[in-house]
């Protein structure tokens, strides 16, 4: 019999081999060639050998998972596999269609193949064993989720306590660059007082008692300093003149 699943023809047969059977619950019946010639008389290929075929391996395991457990009605030379798992060597494994459908509803009861239910399936019921299995993963993933909100909210708080940190750290950092401009600053201008008030003091304009100097002018003192002083950075006749410039300003602001 032929059934039209997704514009392509599905071969229902009365009985498959596992490899013939996760063909099509995989839906790659149209690639049936194909994957018999790569993977040949294999009964249970490896993951790598479908890896062209992912979701085929997954349908496999299934079905090798449910004929160990006697989950899935499987015959071997005429013997089925009711009370005791059959040996799953070899390639002589024979599925019925309706024990596979069966199996289907009992536990993947919300797939809707259409090659076992024809073209419109809505599942009613589940069976009990498939609920509990149900029911089961539904708690992990409950636990799962209540775990991954207490986290959430843990980093949430640490988020928070780290924000208000960065933030105390941006405020001290910003103080101690002000205190160290203001500081800055103070010396700056410490040190233009002092250098005003040498310079008044050796040319006499502000001695307290004798006013005897023998530097006439500022330049005179200059060239003094110049000839003194030779080498030390600083001591050049032009720098002296801008500092001595720049300290007297700052003194008449000052007065």
């Amino acid at each position: 019999m032929l059934i039209e699943n997704d514009k392509n023809y599905v071969v229902i047969q009365t009985s498959y081999t596992p490899l013939e059977a996760s063909v099509r619950l995989s839906g790659l019946f149209h690639h049936e060639g194909d994957i018999l010639k790569s993977i040949g008389d294999t009964p249970w290929p490896s993951a790598q050998e479908c890896s062209r075929w992912p979701v085929l391996h997954l349908y496999l395991c299934r079905i090798h998972d449910a004929l160990l457990h006697c989950e899935l009605v499987c015959y071997k030379d005429g013997v089925a596999n009711r009370n005791e798992p059959l040996s799953l060597d070899g390639s002589n494994l024979a599925i019925r269609h309706v024990d596979l459908r069966k199996w289907v509803q009992d536990f993947y009861p919300y797939e809707t193949h259409a090659f076992l239910f024809g073209g419109v399936y809505v599942p009613v019921s589940i069976s009990l064993k498939a609920f509990q299995v149900l029911r089961t993963e539904l708690q992990v993933k409950e636990i799962e989720l209540a775990r991954c909100q207490e986290s959430l909210s843990q980093l949430h708080t640490e988020k928070e306590i780290l924000s208000r940190r960065y933030g105390e750290l941006t405020e001290i950092q910003k103080l101690g660059e002000a205190g160290k401009e203001g500081t800055g600053h103070r010396r700056a201008l410490s040190d233009l007082n002092i250098i005003d008030s040498l310079r008044l003091f050796l040319l006499g304009e502000r001695i307290v008692g004798s006013a005897s100097t023998p530097f006439k002018s500022g330049n005179s003192l200059i060239n003094a300093l110049v000839k003194s002083f030779p080498h030390r950075p600083g001591m050049s006749g032009r720098t002296l003149r801008s500092r001595f410039a720049e300290a007297n300003r700052l003194a008449k602001d000052n007065r």
